[in-house]
């Protein structure tokens, strides 16, 4: 199956273009699934991962908004920590508030 964009809505907090693209198929239940990502900084996301049967709908979240943070986060001196610590202060933030 060739994934192509779709006119199904993002969250505004996705960063993505409007309309992207499932980005793969689980073949164990046979849907599309598409991530939609809001990055803070390079070591902080925001995510929430999203399943439809077709490219047209409709469509349920797979999981709670959730924040990945980069395991491969170098040694910080304090000007990494401070930004690092700010980046991660507003995802928690946005999460909060878009998890009721």
């Amino acid at each position: 199956m060739k994934l192509t964009e779709t006119t199904l809505p993002c969250p505004t907090r996705c960063e993505m273009e409007e309309g992207h693209c499932f980005q793969f198929v689980d073949h164990e239940t046979g849907t599309l699934v598409r991530d939609h990502v809001r990055s803070f900084g390079s070591h902080v996301s925001l995510c929430q991962e999203e399943a439809a049967v077709t490219e047209d709908g409709p469509v349920w979240t797979m999981s709670a908004p959730y924040l990945d943070v980069a395991d491969d986060l170098p040694r910080l001196g304090v000007a990494e920590a401070v930004s690092f610590a700010a980046d991660f202060a507003d995802a928690t933030a946005l999460l909060w508030s878009v998890s009721g």
